[in-house]
């Protein structure tokens, strides 16, 4: 089974419908399509929630739909790391790459939780997580 991390900026792409809606949408088509378990860490799950409830008061139905993505779906799962885990892969991450906080927590989720593929619009993230998975 496929397994994926996919990043704040498709998530918020997706929901909230921006300019990045139509690649959003196909990927989230293809890993459903796959079966794919999509891992969503907690802080990504937190991040998405804070924006869709500011998106939120301007439509009104965004964050049910996106309770109903986060919590009904089966192929969704949230995951929370414990605060050594936070504080060990940040450090780590950070020798090898040069990313802000977040990003690193999420490309060392990536890597810690053994997903597939880690999905992200950020180009200096997605590039993180190509050049560290070549070097494996």
């Amino acid at each position: 089974m496929e397994t994926a991390v996919i990043d704040s900026s498709i998530w918020l792409s997706f929901l909230g419908g921006d300019s990045q809606y139509t690649k959003a949408e196909a990927l989230l088509q293809k890993l459903k399509a796959a079966k794919a378990l999509i891992f969503v860490p907690s802080f990504i799950y937190v991040e998405v929630i804070n924006n869709v409830i500011k998106i939120d008061n301007e439509r009104g139905d965004l964050l049910q739909r996106t309770k109903r993505i986060f919590q009904g779906d089966r192929d969704v799962r949230i995951i929370v790391p414990d605060g050594h885990f936070w504080l060990q892969k940040t450090e780590k991450y950070s020798k090898l790459v040069r990313l802000k906080t977040l990003d690193l927590l999420i490309l060392a989720f990536a890597f810690e939780f053994h997903v597939h593929e880690l999905y992200s619009f950020d180009k200096k993230l997605s590039g993180a997580y190509k050049t560290l998975k070549s070097k494996k």
